[in-house]
């Protein structure tokens, strides 16, 4: 079977379309949601995942932090589970958002319970109305359209995501989540997936790095853990500056390092880009801005100008999948089958 004949790689390619449908449905399905964060008027929001979801969680937390100011963090539903001491005390007002593509994982069903028998309200994001999750959560945005047959979660990360933060930039008076969005990821699958393919082909790495900072530190998450279910590789994720601290010392010839750049702190990044490749490394950039990187060198370099990071890294992840597609095929890995693993997580 070749990559393109898979359901996973015909996931990855569908999400452009995906996302169109999801950007239309956004107002109508957040607007529960979006009032019951005016009403409640919370000192906190936790967000709940287990693994891509809590990646997700990650991801939205520093979303929901810097745009409206709130204190926002994200937990693994285990910790809920069995270290609630740590995080269900207090004085503050506390609101838990769940995450899940199945809604039936056995920790977050758990954990469901655990937080509406203490009374929490607790609502949910996931891509099946009617699994145990959403059933049991106050309110649940069902993104139905973005389900997917494949084990490997892709565009249902990406479609729950686009969802959260139009909500989030509703609440702040300023959505930027529209469907150019798509329209760029389309166009830039289109440039980049044959290079892609080809620097695959020709170059043999031993560990993937990903690096990303701010809300892009949860897309670099992702995508470690996309290469390590699709590919079995060796994958690593910091925050970039922490590269630095230890983990540098093992960059040579035979590692690849991914930067999903920032707006922020991107000239920085790209200085720790070329101390990367002083030192032989491979390097792809990922970057909404427009900084200069002529002497940067990297072997791939997608520049998506004029994006929020938030639209950078929907777009980023998807090359990052799609990288993932075509190394299982060099390495004879049926991606629909990634070893070890089932489409939802019963203990």
């Amino acid at each position: 079977m070749t990559v393109s004949e898979t359901i996973t790689y015909k996931e990855i390619k569908s999400q452009p379309e995906i996302w169109k449908k999801v950007i239309s449905q956004c107002p109508e399905r957040v607007e529960r949601f979006v009032n019951q964060l005016q009403q409640e008027n919370a000192d906190e929001i936790f967000f709940i995942g287990c693994g891509t979801s809590y990646y997700l969680a990650q991801a939205l937390a520093f979303v929901y932090s810097q745009k409206l100011k709130m204190r926002a963090f994200a937990l693994p539903a285990s910790e809920i589970l069995f270290h609630e001491n740590a995080y269900l005390h207090g004085p503050s007002k506390k609101l838990f958002h769940l995450i899940s593509r199945s809604g039936e994982t056995s920790e977050m069903v758990a954990a469901a319970k655990k937080l509406k028998a203490k009374g929490y309200p607790v609502s949910a994001v996931t891509c099946r109305a009617s699994s145990s999750m959403a059933q049991m959560s106050d309110i649940t945005i069902a993104v139905n359209e973005a389900d997917e047959e494949s084990i490997v979660m892709t565009r249902s990360f990406t479609s729950m995501f686009i969802t959260m933060v139009y909500a989030a930039e509703q609440l702040a008076g300023a959505v930027t989540i529209d469907r150019q969005i798509a329209e760029t990821a389309a166009h830039t699958i289109e440039r980049c997936e044959e290079k892609i393919s080809a620097f695959i082909q020709n170059n043999p790495i031993e560990t993937f790095v990903f690096l990303g900072s701010g809300m892009l530190y949860g897309f670099a998450n992702e995508a470690m853990l996309k290469m390590k279910e699709m590919t079995l590789s060796n994958s690593e994720a910091f925050h970039p500056f922490e590269y630095r601290h230890g983990p540098k010392s093992l960059v040579s010839k035979d590692v690849f390092v991914t930067l999903f750049a920032s707006h922020e702190a991107c000239h920085e990044e790209l200085q720790l880009m070329k101390e990367i490749k002083e030192l032989h490394g491979k390097a792809m950039v990922i970057a909404a801005s427009g900084n200069n990187r002529t002497n940067l060198h990297a072997e791939l370099d997608f520049e998506v100008s004029h994006l929020t990071n938030e639209q950078a890294g929907l777009i980023g992840l998807v090359i990052v999948q799609l990288m993932g597609c075509y190394l299982a095929e060099q390495k004879g890995l049926n991606i629909d089958s990634p070893r070890n693993l089932t489409q939802v997580v019963k203990l």
